[in-house]
């Protein structure tokens, strides 16, 4: 789908049709529908914490039914919304619970890794095939001619879905040893809830690895062009920790992030004090300025002038208006609160998402694993 200029068009946020939220066959199962809220529902499911999979889900939200969440997603609905801990049911990831529909029927639904965000999942429900459903499917056989009686295990097995949420295609999603031991023991998926962000051959990603070692290198090349670079990393309220990382390994520092954020990276077990530091904290702030103005003067960071910024590198929304007055501001703002001297004459911005991916024909049809955006 060509936008304008011949460009690929923006590809869509999660959907919020109602007849998709609903699991098939499995009545009173919503997954990331919150504001569907008919006396019929039983179960809600949630595969990540993103603003567009929680729309509907707020501080005052009373249901009619209990949400179901990996342990991370459960730690931020909780904590960061509010949302009240009783209507809440941490899953840890390939753990199943047994859950009843609409129905009464007893569901089976497993938690997978989905590679995407702290805490994402792709859900995996099972159910056992009632007596009418095997007769409608003995039916629906023979009218296409193939030869196969009742106790066929392909009629008489469970029903299966799979929703992926957004998820990362990799390898080690694709060949999940719970995943693929779900299929054996239960057959295959009958139903599949397909996140199809970037289903179009147009998306193919170089694998996470390697971009995430582009930053880097990026990052490395542009220090030793201006030493006092800032370096600026997008991010959504979660995710992209991993490129954030990248770039902080490469330039030797720690990375500034605001008391939100902060608070999400302890929530998600991504916290660390060598790594990250909460610009909010004044005294840690202070602390790591002292720091670098000692490691200046002991001339184990010869080449950078003073003054000496406590981090270089800091975590931005990924919207948030034209990205080039962002940096502007940024370097207007961060200044040595001592002299009033700015810590920074350049500044570079990195945006890991693959809405920002313009590879060339050549990367577009390379042998990647699919590993390439997501999040994370």
């Amino acid at each position: 789908r060509a936008g304008d200029g011949g460009r690929p068009r923006r590809p869509a946020m999660a959907t919020q049709l109602g007849s998709i939220k609903r699991v098939r066959r499995f009545p009173g199962f919503v997954v990331d529908g919150f504001n569907y809220q008919s006396p019929d529902v039983v179960a809600y499911f949630l595969t990540h914490f993103h603003a567009d999979h929680t729309v509907g889900l707020h501080a005052g939200f009373k249901g009619p039914a209990p949400i179901y969440c990996s342990a991370v997603t459960a730690a931020l609905v909780t904590n960061v919304m509010g949302v009240k801990p009783s209507l809440v049911r941490a899953v840890p990831l390939n753990d199943t619970v047994q859950v009843h529909t609409a129905d009464g029927a007893v569901a089976f639904v497993t938690f997978l890794d989905a590679n995407h965000c702290p805490g994402s999942a792709t859900i995996h429900f099972r159910r056992r095939r009632g007596a009418d459903e095997e007769d409608a499917s003995l039916k629906e056989e023979k009218k296409k001619g193939v030869d196969v009686d009742a106790s066929s295990s392909a009629l008489s097995g469970d029903v299966v879905a799979l929703h992926t949420g957004d998820f990362r295609a990799a390898r080690c999603v694709r060949e999940d040893p719970k995943l693929h031991a779900l299929i054996r023991d239960h057959g295959p998926i009958g139903e599949l809830y397909l996140d199809t962000t970037y289903c179009d051959p147009r998306w193919r990603f170089p694998d996470r690895k390697r971009a995430c070692a582009a930053m880097a290198e990026i990052a490395r090349r542009e220090l030793l062009r201006e030493p006092r670079t800032l370096f600026l990393v997008g991010s959504y309220s979660i995710g992209k920790e991993r490129a954030v990382k990248a770039v902080a390994n490469a330039v030797r520092s720690r990375v500034g992030v605001g008391w939100h954020r902060a608070r999400t990276l302890k929530l998600t077990g991504w916290w660390d004090e060598n790594l990250f530091l909460c610009e909010d904290d004044e005294r840690a702030v202070a602390d790591a300025a002292e720091r670098a103005a000692a490691e200046i003067a002991s001339g184990s960071a010869a080449g950078q002038a003073q003054p000496a910024p406590p981090f270089r590198v800091r975590v931005t929304p990924m919207g948030g208006g034209p990205p080039h007055e962002n940096m502007a501001r940024l370097l207007r703002e961060s200044r040595d609160p001592n002299t009033g001297e700015p810590y920074f004459k350049a500044a570079v911005s990195f945006r890991p998402t693959g809405w920002s991916y313009r590879g060339s024909k050549a990367t577009r049809r390379g042998d990647g694993d699919g590993d390439g955006d997501g999040d994370g």
